[in-house]
């Protein structure tokens, strides 16, 4: 599932689950740069919920 940041939580809208930070864990963290540009960089989270939720992934973006 793919997360994305909606003010102080993280929000799926594919089927509409909301997480608070006290219900999700960042379990993995992986940062990816430009060949030629280090400024060109992304950043993904792994996440897991605490509860019976799926997993998914959060995008940092830039």
């Amino acid at each position: 599932m793919d997360f994305n940041i909606a003010f102080d939580k993280i929000i799926c809208s594919e089927n509409k689950i909301c997480l608070n930070p006290h219900e999700f864990e960042i379990v993995e963290v992986y940062r990816f740069e430009g060949d030629t540009n280090p400024a060109d960089q992304d950043v993904v989270y792994a996440i897991e919920s605490k509860d019976a939720r799926p997993d998914g992934s959060f995008d940092g973006g830039r």
